[in-house]
């Protein structure tokens, strides 16, 4: 009887034992293990070339999960991997790279020794020069929701290099040190976890941004399955006799004066000066003809138009009656957009325009009336965008002045554009985060 006893005894001590808890029988462990410490901190510069990257975790980790989902940019850089304890070390195989911000990124998923996982991704960033003052900050959603631990990357068209950071729950993501110009974002959500884009299959968006020298640029990226279904040309729209609006079934990427054809029903052609895209409209072509139509029965056919996917449009035939009315609506301004810092205005219109009509366009300062140092340059032919030469102090109040732009058929904006523009605690889009609404 008492051997039966003990035995008893040693097989409830070894299910106690067996059950998820903290040594020394301390209360079960419901908590996944996070980044307690680590370095170089965030945000360092001027960090030596073959520095040690080291992450202490708050509890002991399966190692193979955490190695699995380390991600080191840019992504030519290779590092060797050790542990001591609870530590991760990174030692870079032949060094970081020379004057370049670095990013460390662990993903979501590393397990504790319970199976518990690691809920949010952690990443730092340092440079081995200097510069950490730029960055892109941004949000990426799928449908209404949060896009949460979605793979972002950075690059540029003047180097083979590519950064790579993950969104956290709310969808949110910064992008730091990188140089100032033009960058391409591009963003997944990782639904299998492996990092790897698969197409057609997880939601993808991209978009170009220009980030300003010591300042950030803000970005929003609506994930979405990537396209497969090539653009459609949908009808014709006559605005007058010299211009004609192709509209299509999604936004185009490419189109070309090449592209497009226009004759009436006795053959005889009409030639085309040029073709125009706009942020304004993004899904539709003006072709601004050489010449007038007659009041006749057209026939305009297209073929090689590009969607942002890069799928070509099928040949295409379209009829309409052509107008040998000339242009004189003049041109209004349907949307204004205004970011107070860095400070920049995007002015849009219902038609093309002359590109002259940047010459007219004044940024003064209220009161005072002084003007604003600053650029404008036509995004397209339908958008006119200005930025300022620095960076505007909180306090100031700005009125925009345009008079004197005209249309492509010489028509002048009507009454010119005087606007008073909002201030930093006003509530605005920021113009590269803007989508826009095509014109009434």
């Amino acid at each position: 009887m008492k051997h039966a006893v003990v035995g008893l005894l040693l097989v409830a001590l070894l299910l106690g034992c067996a059950k998820k808890g903290r040594p020394g029988g301390g209360p079960e462990d419901k908590t996944g293990p996070f980044v307690t410490l680590w370095s170089p901190v965030a945000g360092a510069d001027s960090v030596t070339a073959h520095s040690a990257v080291t992450l202490t975790w708050s509890e002991p980790v399966q190692r193979s999960t955490v190695e699995d989902r380390v991600i080191v940019s840019p992504d030519t850089v290779r590092v060797d991997k050790t542990w001591d304890g609870t530590t991760l070390t990174l030692l870079p195989r032949r060094g970081w790279l020379p004057d370049v911000v670095h990013w460390v990124w662990i993903g979501p998923g590393a397990l504790d020794r319970h199976g518990l996982p690691m809920e949010e991704a952690f990443g730092l960033w340092f440079s081995t020069g200097t510069g950490l003052s730029t960055r892109v900050e941004g949000t990426a959603v799928t449908g209404a929701s949060p896009a949460a631990g979605a793979v972002v990357t950075a690059t540029r068209d003047d180097s083979a290099l590519r950064w790579t950071c993950l969104t956290d729950a709310s969808g949110g993501f910064v992008a730091a040190g990188l140089a100032p110009g033009m960058w391409h974002i591009e963003a997944f959500a990782d639904n299998d976890g492996d990092r790897a884009y698969r197409r057609g299959i997880e939601p993808w968006a991209a978009l170009t941004v220009e980030v300003p020298p010591d300042s950030a640029a803000f970005v929003r990226l609506a994930l979405a399955p990537e396209d497969t279904a090539p653009p459609v040309a949908r009808d014709v729209r006559v605005d007058h006799s010299r211009s004609i609006r192709i509209g299509f079934s999604e936004a185009l990427r490419e189109a070309r004066s090449a592209a497009f054809a226009l004759h009436d029903t006795a053959g005889l052609g009409y030639p085309i000066q040029s073709v125009n895209l706009s942020a304004a409209d993004p899904a539709a072509v003006r072709l601004l003809l050489r010449g007038s139509l007659r009041d006749d029965l057209m026939v305009v056919t297209a073929s090689d138009v590009l969607d942002s996917a890069g799928l070509s449009l099928a040949d295409t035939a379209l009829t309409f009656v052509g107008t040998s009315l000339a242009d004189t609506v003049p041109p209004a301004v349907y949307r204004l957009l205004y970011d107070a810092q860095p400070g920049r205005l995007w002015i849009m219109f219902t038609e093309p325009m002359e590109e002259s009509g940047r010459d007219s366009l004044t940024i003064l300062e209220a009161p005072g009336l002084r003007p604003v140092p600053g650029v404008a340059v036509w995004r397209d032919m339908q958008v006119l965008a200005w930025s300022a030469s620095g960076l505007l102090p909180p306090d100031r109040r700005l009125l925009a002045v345009l008079s004197g732009a005209r249309d492509l058929a010489g028509n002048p904006l009507t009454p010119p554009l005087v606007c008073l523009l909002p201030s930093p605690a006003d509530s605005v889009v920021p113009a590269w985060e803007a989508q826009p609404l095509p014109p009434p």
